[in-house]
């Protein structure tokens, strides 16, 4: 449910000896269950949605390898531990909370309108971190050129990311295929 293996530098082992990480389950920000006192004991009641716990809450895949993540250890013991939150890679966070406009790789499109873009590459050492050109969202892309809605305010293009102003006055959720709320 939700469990990774990490390596916490401070802890000691070996960050390439998978064997010194330590499993950590998945701590929610809300999580429950109807309460089970209230379930039917037997009977066709028992069989029924109004008989039984239902689930509600808020559940995220975990993240992807070598990303970072705050975890604790309840009462210190490393054996009951969880993740809790993720960090940023830095300046990695121009997609969330919606794919924003900037200026990309392809100046051809450039030419024409800001398109949406993902994050730069950071392995490209041609790549100015202060002012990066990133790689066009395509599939976003693309579907406002077929909709015909680059020149559209209300339905088209968006400025909405975390590194559109400081402080960020927006608010959302980004999957990691690039699908938002």
């Amino acid at each position: 449910m939700g469990r990774l293996s990490v390596y916490i530098p401070e802890l000691g082992g070996n960050p390439d000896v998978e064997d010194t990480w330590h499993t950590v389950g998945y701590a929610s920000p809300f999580a429950g269950a109807t309460d089970v006192e209230k379930n039917a004991k037997d009977g066709d009641a028992a069989k029924k949605m109004e008989g039984t716990q239902t689930s509600y809450g808020w559940w995220m895949v975990p993240p992807d390898i070598n990303n970072q993540v705050l975890c604790c250890f309840v009462n210190g013991d490393t054996a009951r531990g969880y993740w809790f939150a993720c960090l940023y890679q830095t300046f990695m966070n121009h997609m969330v909370p919606g794919v924003g406009l900037n200026i990309s790789t392809d100046d051809e499109i450039n030419a024409k309108n800001l398109p949406p873009t993902c994050e730069y590459n950071r392995r490209d050492a041609s790549q100015n971190i202060w002012d990066p050109k990133r790689p066009v969202f395509t599939p976003l892309h693309d579907a406002l050129v077929k909709q015909g809605l680059y020149t559209d305010a209300e339905r088209g293009p968006s400025t909405t990311s975390a590194r559109r102003e400081s402080p960020s006055k927006v608010f959302g959720f980004s999957t990691p295929r690039g699908h938002n709320i």
